[in-house]
């Protein structure tokens, strides 16, 4: 692969990443940073000397890259609430309704009955 073709793949592998993380689909956001690390170590294995286009497009690739990092850090902060509402959900039922209590309740016996006294 020339190295024009692996940023264009670079390029379009961000456009994929900006949409999943618009859509919030996590698994899919997954599979694209593997490409995207294995297209960007084949590009660092090619030759350096790049023209206005390979440089241009480099650019763009920052710019969008700096944007859906932004956007997976906010994606990432929902997440975190969403799964620290399920916990505090889980831990309000095992500790409101599942809880076990000691047996708080039993029998008293009073030694003063039986002596003349009356209640």
């Amino acid at each position: 692969m020339k190295k024009t073709d692996c940023v264009e793949a670079l390029y379009e592998n961000l456009l994929l990443q900006k949409k999943s993380i618009e859509d919030g689909d996590t698994n899919e956001l997954i599979e694209l940073l593997k490409n995207s690390k294995a297209l960007v170590d084949e590009i660092k294995k090619m030759d350096i000397s790049c023209d206005e286009s390979i440089k241009s497009r480099i650019k763009d690739i920052h710019k969008i890259y700096d944007e859906n990092y932004r956007k997976s850090k906010s994606l990432q902060e929902k997440i975190g609430y969403s799964i620290r509402k399920i916990n505090l959900g889980k831990k309000a039922i095992f500790n409101g309704y599942l809880k076990r209590q000691e047996q708080s309740h039993g029998y008293f016996v009073d030694k003063r009955v039986g002596k003349g006294y009356r209640y």
